[in-house]
C-alpha cells in the first residue's frame, strides 16, 4: 500500500490504482476491513441490475486537503474521493453531470425502488467487528 494515513483512531492504506486488488485497508484497534470498488449500477427491489460501468484503471492522487481521489474511476466525470479526518474517513462519489449516468431501463424502474449502487468487494475479520455502521445514501 503506497499511501498510508495514520490518526489516533485508525490507519488507512491505499493502493493508487483501484483495479489492482484490495484497494483500501482500514485498521482500528483489532478491526481490519479491506475493500475494492466494484461496478456502478442501477438496481431495483427485485435485485435486478443494470451496469453503468466497471472500475477503470486510473491513478489515484493525494491532494493537500487530506483527500485521495480516483479521477474518472467509472469513466469521464465520475470521481471517487476519500477524505481522511482525525476520527473518520468519508467516501464521496462525485458525478459531474446527471446526464453521464444515462437512465435506468424500464425493467429497473418497473421493478420498484430503483437505486444507484456502487458495489464493493469486502473482507474483514468478522469476529472483531463491533459498533460499525454501514449505510447506503443516495
Amino acid at each position: 500500500f503506497p499511501v498510508t494515513i495514520s490518526s489516533p483512531y485508525y490507519k488507512a492504506y491505499f493502493i493508487t490504482i483501484p483495479t489492482s486488488g484490495k484497494t483500501i485497508k482500514l485498521i482500528s484497534g483489532q478491526t481490519e476491513i479491506t475493500f475494492q470498488p466494484g461496478q456502478l449500477n442501477f438496481r431495483n427491489a427485485q435485485n435486478s441490475i443494470q451496469m453503468i460501468n466497471n472500475v477503470q484503471s486510473v491513478n489515484g492522487n493525494v491532494s493537500s486537503s487530506n483527500t485521495l481521489t480516483y479521477p474518472n474511476i467509472y469513466g469521464g466525470g465520475f470521481n471517487l474521493s476519500y477524505s481522511y479526518q482525525q476520527n473518520k474517513m468519508k467516501e464521496v462519489l462525485f458525478i459531474k453531470n446527471r446526464s453521464i449516468l444515462g437512465n435506468p431501463q424500464a425493467s429497473i424502474i418497473s421493478g420498484g425502488n430503483a437505486t444507484l449502487d456502487m458495489d464493493f468487494i469486502m473482507t474483514f475479520n468478522a469476529s472483531k467487528i463491533t459498533g460499525y455502521k454501514f449505510s447506503k445514501v443516495l
